[in-house]
């Protein structure tokens, strides 16, 4: 194979986690109309094309036609199309994608179980949280990412700072990790109770890690940050950046405590090579 199994599920799950995030997308927008939805339906017609182009090339490089085939017998985009049937495309494409990286996740563990695979160094464990005022939340993220997935939660306030200012202190400990969960809950009302939205630190926060993993990085693949929204069902409509639609986001309603957003967690993860 031209490179490592473990590899190629790495990029395979990262396209997972955007094709979820695209079929929400698509699902928000069935209730409006055709003219209202057109441009986002177009948008969506271009990435599952480019998702299916690419994810088959991906395969076909390395040796697993078998899946690529298949992958390239489902459904494309046509002139006659809606944000159902873009979301009814995504959706299959979600399934398919799912059934390969299990199949070859199965392949990778009795390759390592007959010693045929050195164990793979993993890029390290400290995981940066950044957080508004949602103590419980907060808690559960910590607390999940250190039970289930092993790894080293970073919380600014936890640590040691001595007499350092606190861009400094917040600076020394981000350089650390190696990928930063974003909190976004929606603390502040504004105008009114008209909307709500994360605390100023976090924004801040959020573009600093964005940056600087865009600087550091190599491997555009490896995700270096990931919001978790909370929606609180809307009764407060939260409102978040069009200039944050890039980033990858995990939507919840009111506790991380829940298998959906866990799996997703979970996912990111996995794409950005820290657990396997």
């Amino acid at each position: 194979m031209g490179i490592d199994l473990e590899d190629i599920i790495a990029t395979l799950n990262g396209d997972l986690i955007a094709l979820i995030r695209l079929e929400k997308n698509l699902r928000r927008e069935e209730s409006r109309t055709p003219m209202e939805s057109y441009s986002i339906v177009q948008g969506a017609s271009t990435k599952i094309t480019d998702f299916k182009r690419d994810i088959s090339q991906l395969l076909i490089e390395n040796d697993l036609k078998e899946y690529a085939d298949n992958f390239l017998k489902l459904p494309s985009p046509s002139d006659d199309f809606s944000a159902r049937k873009a979301r009814d495309i995504v959706v299959s494409y979600i399934a398919e994608l799912e059934y390969i990286i299990k199949e070859l996740s199965d392949s990778a563990e009795d390759l390592e179980n007959k010693g045929e695979k050195k164990p793979r160094k993993r890029r390290g464990n400290k995981v940066f949280i950044v957080h508004g005022h949602d103590t419980p939340n907060l808690k559960r993220l910590k607390n999940l990412l250190k039970d289930k997935f092993g790894l080293d939660p970073i919380v600014l306030a936890e640590r040691p700072g001595g007499v350092k200012p606190l861009i400094k202190k917040f600076e020394d400990e981000a350089k650390q990790v190696i990928f930063a969960f974003v909190l976004m809950t929606p603390d502040d009302l504004i105008g009114g109770r008209k909307y709500a939205q994360a605390r100023p630190n976090v924004f801040f926060e959020l573009g600093w890690f964005f940056g600087w993993f865009l600087c550091k990085t190599s491997d555009p693949d490896k995700r270096g940050v990931c919001i978790l929204y909370q929606t609180r069902g809307k009764k407060v409509p939260p409102k978040i950046n069009t200039d944050l639609d890039g980033v990858s986001r995990i939507e919840f309603e009111h506790s991380i405590e829940n298998k959906e957003t866990t799996d997703a967690i979970g996912r990111e993860l996995r794409a950005a090579g820290l657990i396997k």
